[in-house]
């Protein structure tokens, strides 16, 4: 099945920013519906998430957002001091070799085929790669990605790098986890395939399982059945388990809830904020809040 689909993988790298970074400093780089990702070649920085957590980044440490989730790359690990300063982006080259600075190096992927975008979504909304924890084909991705950020002139030949490690970063984690897996199997399949895309691309349309089962070209009884057996619960359940998700990443970007709600597909927002907190045990407004 891995074949299968990296044989219809089609794939393009864009790498814009590789400099030193230095004093008081912070990015985001959220909000362009790509998957972005970071790769620390010198010294070391903090990756703050919108759940509070803060995680300290290495040489050699890779983050990937296969959903584009808000974050904050940053020189500091202390979020009140941060939010205390005004802190400033300036880079330099990475010839000036600057002490003390953080060599960082940023980028984004495409796909060209929605379903790999669904494939994307069913990731963790960050994805941390650590030099030290990596297997060895993981490891010398990363080897030949710091040998060329350090030292290489062309950023089209580090964006294919960085190309490489993402395709071996992909395959060990959908093949790690039984239920991407699962959706990697129906999105081959011939009639659930185009259902769950349209799903994944309008989550907030109120499907019937009626007018799945048609887009599938199936009876209810028979595409209730299938998805079931392949997903491992039923069609609404999983539309619901989508929304909300989907709901959390709009909130943490800024979203107002109302807007979300409807989004989702939800007429009242009571309903939605009832749904949001029994899903994540918190509600849609401190998910806000930690965006």
């Amino acid at each position: 099945m891995l074949n299968q689909l990296f044989q219809q993988f089609r794939l393009s790298t864009t790498v814009f920013h590789r400099s030193l970074v230095c004093d008081n400093w912070q990015t985001d780089t959220s909000g362009s519906g790509h998957l972005n990702f970071h790769f620390v070649f010198q010294g070391h920085c903090y990756l703050h998430l919108p759940d509070g957590t803060v995680h300290p980044l290495h040489q050699g440490d890779f983050v990937l957002f296969p959903t584009d989730s808000a974050h904050r790359l940053t020189a500091m690990a202390d979020k009140e001091q941060l939010d205390a300063t005004s802190p400033q982006f300036q880079a330099y080259a990475v010839q000036d070799a600057i002490q003390g600075s953080t060599g960082l190096t940023c980028g984004f992927f495409e796909l060209n085929d929605d379903r790999h975008l669904v494939l994307m979504q069913a990731l963790p909304e960050c994805v941390i790669c650590r030099k030290s924890d990596t297997d060895l084909s993981l490891t010398l991705a990363l080897d030949l990605l710091l040998q060329e950020a350090t030292t290489g002139r062309e950023l089209t030949v580090l964006a294919r790098c960085a190309e490489l490690f993402f395709v071996l970063l992909l395959r060990q984690l959908l093949s790690s986890n039984n239920e991407q897996l699962s959706l990697m199997t129906a999105l081959q399949h011939q009639r659930l395939g185009p259902v769950l895309t349209a799903l994944y691309q309008d989550p907030g349309y109120a499907w019937t399982v009626e007018q799945m089962a048609e887009r599938a070209c199936m009876s209810r009884s028979a595409f209730f059945e299938h998805f079931r057996l392949l997903l491992g619960e039923p069609p609404q359940s999983y539309l619901t388990r989508l929304r909300l998700q989907q709901a959390k990443q709009l909130l943490q970007q800024g979203m107002s809830v109302m807007a979300v709600a409807e989004k989702a597909g939800y007429q009242a927002e009571e309903a939605f904020a009832k749904a949001f907190k029994r899903q994540f045990g918190y509600g849609p407004g401190q998910a806000r809040k930690r965006g």
